[in-house]
């Protein structure tokens, strides 16, 4: 219903934010999922730094979480996506990627 009165309103920013976010009241909200914080740290990374200096101010985290917690989990994750990823083998003389 969230998205049907922001159509009618014309807040076209805050329908984008919807559509890649999912729910989205507050985008520091204590009662957010850690993937949703994960992606306001990718896709809005000003909100994130807002976000970051929040904490900071209020000398604890927002979430189960804290945002340096979410970056070094994400970072972590990213690391072991790209270990699992296939590569071309270049000691073999192929320099491509492999196909699937």
């Amino acid at each position: 219903e969230s998205v049907k009165v922001c159509e009618r309103a014309g807040f076209s920013i805050l329908l984008a934010m919807y559509r890649k976010m999912g729910r989205f009241d507050c985008f520091f909200c204590p009662n957010q999922r850690i993937s949703q914080a994960e992606r306001v740290m990718r896709h809005y990374p000003e909100k994130w730094e807002e976000w970051k200096r929040i904490e900071e101010r209020k000398g604890h985290h927002i979430l189960k979480l804290s945002a340096k917690a979410i970056e070094s989990r994400s970072a972590q994750d990213d690391f072991l996506a790209a270990l699992d990823r296939k590569q071309a083998c270049a000691c073999m003389g192929d320099d491509g990627p492999l196909d699937d």
